[in-house]
């Protein structure tokens, strides 16, 4: 429903990848979002990671 966020998304290389409940998800593989953003995978990869409990 929100056009102008979903537009942005795919711009970026973001597509639809399904929904999740009443959800609609979005993925772009890690490499694609790196390339996008200008990050050296290789400089910080603990970056990428979710916090540790």
């Amino acid at each position: 429903m929100n056009r102008p966020s979903r537009t942005c998304l795919e711009r970026y290389g973001w597509s639809i990848f399904g929904y999740q409940g009443p959800y609609l998800v979005y993925a772009n593989p890690l490499q694609a979002a790196q390339e996008a953003l200008d990050i050296d995978p290789s400089s910080n990869i603990d970056a990428f990671h979710g916090p540790r409990t």
